[in-house]
């Protein structure tokens, strides 16, 4: 009898543990342009999304330099832009855990010295999942400055 008792939980346990996977992956949205510092798209780039021990994820800018993709949630996400004629960049997001709206992201030509090579400029409005803003205040601000 005991032994039926304990394939029964066993049984059970794998039932439940099939439906809720302990490694169930949340996602959420990100999207953003990429432009240049005339405010012209960067289109057919492709752009990675990259989390320690994960493999990257990467989308590819649409006729207008926007993207719109999903990253893991929980996890530090790095955006990694190596756009032809552009100065390779990377932007921080932090650990994210709901959807991004990047806005617009500017790039650096590397034919212009105006800025240091690898920098850039994001504009927009980030917002939470709820379509909250996020400011300065909030929880986990972005780690870069605004003028």
């Amino acid at each position: 009898m005991r032994c039926n008792k304990l394939v029964a939980t066993l049984a059970f346990a794998a039932a439940v543990s099939a439906q809720n996977p302990p490694d169930a992956t949340r996602l959420a949205p990100v999207s953003g342009q990429l432009v240049t510092d005339t405010g012209l798209p960067v289109p057919g780039q492709v752009i990675r999304f990259t989390s320690s021990g994960r493999e990257p994820v990467e989308a590819k800018t649409d006729g207008n330099g926007g993207f719109d993709t999903t990253v893991e949630v929980n996890r530090p996400t790095f955006l990694e832009i190596a756009a032809d004629g552009f100065a390779r960049t990377v932007v921080d997001l932090g650990v994210v855990d709901s959807s991004i709206g990047l806005g617009s992201i500017v790039l650096q030509s590397l034919t212009s010295p105006a800025k240091p090579p690898g920098s850039c400029s994001l504009t927009g409005h980030l917002s939470d999942s709820l379509g909250r803003p996020l400011t300065s205040t909030s929880p986990r601000p972005f780690p870069f400055r605004t003028a």
